[in-house]
């Protein structure tokens, strides 16, 4: 990581790209408070520096809850009742 991504701000599509997850993923991310961003009028803005350890750390830690979408393994997938499929 080099000295400009610690200042530059991405749009969601970029940094949902950079990071390989869907763009509505990461929206709700953000919207609930789970990942750091700025909301600028109904743009959407993330650093990487920060945003991308905080993901790096979702993938580590699998939430459980039926209905939504975790990662396992460090891939995104759907949870059903019981636990991730």
């Amino acid at each position: 990581m080099d000295e400009k991504d610690s200042k530059e701000l991405l749009p969601l599509a970029v940094m949902a790209k950079r990071l390989r997850v869907p763009s509505k993923w990461l929206r709700e991310r953000a919207a609930a408070g789970e990942i750091p961003a700025l909301r600028a009028g109904n743009r959407w803005l993330f650093r990487p520096d920060v945003v991308g350890p905080k993901v790096a750390e979702m993938a580590t830690y699998s939430t459980k809850v039926a209905g939504h979408q975790t990662f396992k393994d460090g891939k995104l997938v759907d949870v059903v009742e019981g636990g991730a499929s």
